[in-house]
């Protein structure tokens, strides 16, 4: 289809009971950068690294917040350039690490964190060859 839109990026949102206490944690814990706060008190930010954007809403309902996965899948799958580098970054942060670094049969080397929220998210290093790690 020669006029069809094209796709540019992605932002996740999450839907989170405390914005500020969950934004200062992306920039003190997971090195992001805050984008300023919409609202007073705060009820929207923007966390960004590199090419990287999560929205964050604030969710006046808590039982409505964005829910971390109790199976297959994750609240977000990022895409970096070298996870054992952001593994050994996040180590000396105090990150809760949910696995790896580990390499899946799909070719991909995978760091999978939870956030302070206790969304799950998955840092992935694709293309890096080896066998898979057994699990």
């Amino acid at each position: 289809m020669s006029n069809s839109a094209r796709f540019l990026c992605i932002e996740p949102q999450f839907r989170i009971a405390d914005l500020v206490r969950t934004a200062e944690y992306y920039r003190d814990t997971l090195g992001f950068t805050i984008g300023g706060y919409f609202g007073d008190p705060p009820v929207f930010t923007q966390v960004s690294r590199d090419l990287v954007t999560i929205q964050l809403g604030r969710e006046l309902d808590p039982a409505k917040t964005t829910q971390p996965h109790s199976g297959v899948g994750y609240n977000a799958y990022i895409f970096v350039d070298d996870v054992e580098a952001l593994a050994a970054e996040y180590a000396q942060g105090g990150v809760t690490v949910v696995a790896g670094p580990v390499t899946r049969v799909y070719g991909c080397r995978e760091l999978v964190i939870k956030d302070c929220n206790g969304l799950v998210i998955c840092f992935s290093q694709s293309g890096v060859g080896g066998a898979p790690d057994s699990e």
